[in-house]
């Protein structure tokens, strides 16, 4: 159900996250048509299935812009707002990729851990102020961004066989724990590192 059917408000804005300063405006523009931002997801979702010695310059910068350096921008423009409040929820997207990879996306799995670093050592620093900031880490998730990964032959018969759950997980598997992450519920979770990946990680 969208917000609006469920009696809210939404408003939507597109800005290429990559740009510091196109990111900074728009989120100045919410800000003001809203009354101020409380949460902040940070899931800008790329993937890169390439070796280390096949990647270029761009493939990791535009790696790294798109997931850490965002977050970074737009965790430093929010802060200071949450912090007057005296109340936020941050959440970035990390991957599961970090703690069991098998070596096919290594620029990826490397802004995916600086993520969930990232998360660890911003909870510390704004726990004081009401917020709190964990990061999720999805397991093998069945959305556009895998189509790359899910065209590998005999994937299939690998996620039956390696998953506990046996199957890819939903986008609202992903959706429904990181609402909670946002709630008053959660207000004592901070600096944690969800993983969300139907028990493989576990089994291993």
């Amino acid at each position: 159900m969208s917000i609006e059917q469920a009696g809210g408000q939404a408003l939507s804005a597109a800005c290429d996250v990559t740009n510091g300063d196109v990111l900074n405006a728009v989120l100045d523009d919410v800000s003001e048509k809203t009354g101020g931002i409380d949460i902040l997801i940070a899931s800008a979702a790329q993937f890169m299935l390439k070796p280390i010695e096949e990647s270029s310059d761009d493939d990791i910068n535009t790696l790294f812009a798109g997931k850490l350096f965002s977050a970074m921008v737009a965790a430093r423009k929010l802060g200071p707002a949450m912090k007057e409040r005296r109340w936020g929820r941050i959440v970035l997207m990390s991957s599961i990729s970090t703690k069991a990879t098998g070596g096919h996306s290594p620029v990826d799995t490397a802004a995916s851990g600086a993520m969930a670093a990232f998360a660890k050592s911003l909870s510390t620093a704004l726990a004081p102020y009401g917020i709190t900031c964990n990061a999720v880490s999805p397991g093998f998730m069945h959305t556009d961004t895998t189509d790359v990964f899910r065209e590998i032959p005999d994937n299939a018969a690998w996620i039956s066989s390696r998953v506990p759950a046996q199957r890819w997980g939903r986008p609202e598997e992903i959706g429904w724990p990181t609402a909670f992450l946002c709630t008053e519920a959660a207000s004592f979770i901070t600096g944690h590192t969800l993983v969300i990946d139907g028990g493989i990680t576990s089994s291993l």
